[in-house]
């Protein structure tokens, strides 16, 4: 048998046995409408989702696994999370060969899901014992809450890879049945999330399966036990890691947040130490940090530049030239990741502790290695330290910083992608660290993933940051209540640059919101003229501490046209047009 035909035949034994669609309109069904691949495009971002953690990878003949904005070209071509930490659990491991400059025994051990190595499906149910990854309950799930009534045209063209104007009401069927069993068969006890309205921990009859009203959520789980993936991946054997991953998206208008949330996913990574068989009760893991791990595609790849942003926690892609034959006659958009809530250290989040990148271009100066990376080398990148010297990153004038790229591209100032590498394929980590877990013990991070297309290619990257600001208001009011949000003491992480953003709605009627940084303390004059010169209002004139600000200018008794804000901050000057359309 084929594997298309294999396919076909798993996805009519899982409906059947749940007697929610005919054997007819199954049989028509492509195999990705399985349970080993599942479509997240509630609103302007499209991305597929696989039960192994690698995220964004296009299944098939599908159109390409992450889309934005939706409808439109590939942003990402990969992306996965990855872990490591000093393990106490009583053994060492020798490393030859991959890990370069290094032989010998150690105690650090890298894992997680990445590129072409990958997890397996399911939890781990006791220590060291992991679920049958061909078990009909080991899969992907997901949920939206209006399935019942919703028109699902174009959700069942993107799902089963149809023309829109094809899509029959078999087809249609189909997907409602498949959100019918995920409704029903919610595993709430793998740690799918639901409203627990009596507080008990388990999902009584009467409650519902979904979080903080989210209007598509999926999840699934998986480990790290097969030892034959995790050595693949940089040489580290399992640790008895079990990951919970849920992902989660709104569909909102009628406010500035939620158009941010149109352009935004949320994705909450749960690590749980749950150990090997071998491993002690006494077992921990020091010095560890978790990391988003990402393989750029923003439409022709081989114009692609990358950068963070170290007061947002975002690391993102953004075209190099204003256009992308990909993209047609819109602006290329840009596509980040930023660490919403970072792993909790007491009652505090940690935030983005390293950025590192790498890529192809015409000048090669950044590091380079793809595939031959091995479990030091790897733990040395999450610590913002390049492995084959030792040292941590360096900025063009040789600056040390853990944070490549995070300088302003829109300004054109500090150290961006470009001054050491031609524009290429790219790819980007961020981590967050260090921290400690003991054997039992649970961790969380939230990133958000967050697009954003403007007038320009530059343009669009303000855009995106200006979406970020929205998302992090959310977050603090949705879930960060109990937990203090703190910046990294090392002065390191300070911003080089000054920066007056894009402000945010632009065009505007009559309230815009104007952001800018200071890298150092420094009196702040913000100004509103218009195009002839003469001053419409001033905003602030007065001393500010290092830091990122956002102030609010309401537009009062003036007519349509375009203003100009200007910021001066010592020596500093920038300005922005602001387009007041009534």
């Amino acid at each position: 048998m084929d594997r298309r035909m294999f396919c076909m035949a798993m996805l009519i034994t899982v409906l059947i046995s749940t007697r929610l669609v005919s054997l007819t309109s199954v049989a028509e069904s492509k195999c990705w409408g399985s349970r080993r691949n599942m479509l997240l495009n509630i609103n302007n971002i499209y991305m597929w989702v696989r039960d192994d953690g690698l995220l964004g990878t296009n299944p098939g003949d599908f159109p390409g696994g992450t889309i934005y904005p939706r409808g439109t070209a590939e942003v990402l071509r990969r992306e996965g999370v990855l872990w490591g930490g000093v393990v106490h659990d009583g053994k060492s491991v020798h490393y030859v060969g991959r890990n370069y400059y290094n032989t010998g025994d150690y105690l650090i051990r890298v894992g997680g899901s990445t590129e072409y190595n990958v997890l397996s499906p399911g939890r781990i149910v006791s220590k060291g014992v992991a679920e049958d990854p061909s078990a009909s309950d080991v899969r992907i799930w997901r949920i939206r809450r209006d399935w019942e009534s919703a028109d699902l045209t174009q959700e069942a063209a993107e799902f089963f890879g149809d023309p829109v104007d094809s899509v029959t009401q078999e087809r249609i069927a189909d997907l409602r049945a498949l959100y019918e069993q995920d409704w029903t068969e919610w595993p709430w006890q793998k740690g799918a999330p639901f409203y627990d309205t009596n507080g008990n921990g388990m999902m009584d009859e009467g409650e519902e399966p979904g979080l903080l009203d989210a209007d598509q959520v999926v999840g699934f789980v998986a480990s790290d036990l097969d030892s034959s993936k995790t050595v693949d991946l940089y040489g580290s054997p399992p640790i008895g890691m079990e990951m919970q991953v849920t992902l989660w998206a709104y569909d909102k208008t009628g406010s500035q947040i939620a158009e941010a949330l149109q352009n935004t996913v949320f994705k909450k990574i749960r690590l749980i130490y749950k150990g090997r068989t071998d491993t002690p009760e006494t077992a921990y893991i020091d010095s560890m940090f978790v990391a988003q791990k990402v393989e750029a595609k923003l439409g022709d790849c081989r114009d692609d530049f990358v950068g963070c942003d170290t007061l947002l926690d975002l690391g993102f892609v953004y075209n190099a030239d204003a256009s992308d034959q990909e993209f047609g006659d819109a602006s290329p958009p840009a596509f980040g990741f930023a660490l919403v809530q970072g792993p909790n250290v007491g009652e505090e989040c940690l935030p983005m502790t390293s950025f590192w990148c790498f890529g192809w271009g015409d000048v090669n100066v950044m590091p380079t290695v793809k595939h031959y990376i091995g479990t030091l080398e790897m733990y040395t990148y999450f610590n913002g330290i390049y492995p084959y010297f030792g040292t941590p990153f360096s900025d063009p004038d040789d600056h040390p910083t853990r944070y490549l790229c995070s300088g302003d591209p829109v300004a054109g100032s500090g150290f961006v992608d470009g001054v050491l590498l031609a524009p290429g394929e790219r790819l980007f980590m961020m981590s967050s660290g260090p921290f400690t877990m003991a054997l039992g013990d649970t961790q969380e991070v939230i990133f958000a993933i967050v697009g954003g297309q403007g007038s320009d290619h530059l343009e669009s990257v303000s855009v995106m940051k200006d979406h970020v600001h929205e998302v992090q208001t959310f977050v603090d009011n949705s879930f960060m209540e109990g937990f203090t949000r703190v910046a990294d003491s090392d002065p390191i992480r300070i911003p080089q640059d000054f920066c007056l953003h894009q402000n945010y709605p632009n065009p505007f009627n009559p309230t815009t919101t104007i952001r800018f940084r200071l890298p150092r303390a420094g009196f702040v004059t913000l100004r509103i003229y218009d195009l002839l010169g003469k001053e419409i209002q001033t905003l602030l004139n007065e001393q500010r501490p290092a830091g990122e600000y956002a102030v609010t200018w309401k537009a009062e008794d003036l007519s349509s046209g375009i203003y100009v804000c200007r910021l001066e901050v010592g020596g500093f000057v920038d300005t922005r047009k602001l387009v007041l359309q009534r």
